[in-house]
């Protein structure tokens, strides 16, 4: 039984959409990802070597520890609004110092719900 990873649709020119997938320990090494929808997709420890990312949508994907040596067409950009940590390993091409800190909290965007405490007051009697 064959599983597909998100969705693709040539004839339309949609991309590949992955966002909010659960993707760890994936090999993804030369894959064209160009335009793909990474968004918030969590790729710990997977494996993006030779992958092409241009224009790849990776706000707030998880990277930590993945493997992006030889990633073509990355962007600092790109890295500034993926989480990544020390485990991440770059392209030779990006210097870890030029990424910006990506402070977005995963519950980000999400509603939260809030206990809201209402006193009825009891008829006296």
């Amino acid at each position: 039984m064959m599983s597909t990873l998100g969705t693709f649709d040539q004839e339309k020119g949609s991309r590949l959409d992955l966002r909010g997938a659960f993707v760890r320990r994936t090999d993804l090494s030369n894959a064209n990802l160009h335009k793909a929808n990474l968004s918030r997709a969590d790729l710990s420890g997977a494996i993006l070597r030779g992958a092409n990312l241009k224009d790849t949508n990776l706000f707030g994907a998880i990277l930590k520890g993945a493997d992006l040596r030889d990633a073509k067409n990355l962007t600092v950009d790109q890295l500034s609004e993926a989480i990544i940590d020390s485990q991440t390993l770059l392209p030779d091409y990006i210097p870890r110092s030029k990424i910006k800190k990506n402070r977005l909290r995963l519950s980000e965007g999400k509603p939260r719900s809030k206990k809201i405490s209402r006193r009825i007051p009891r008829s006296r009697k």
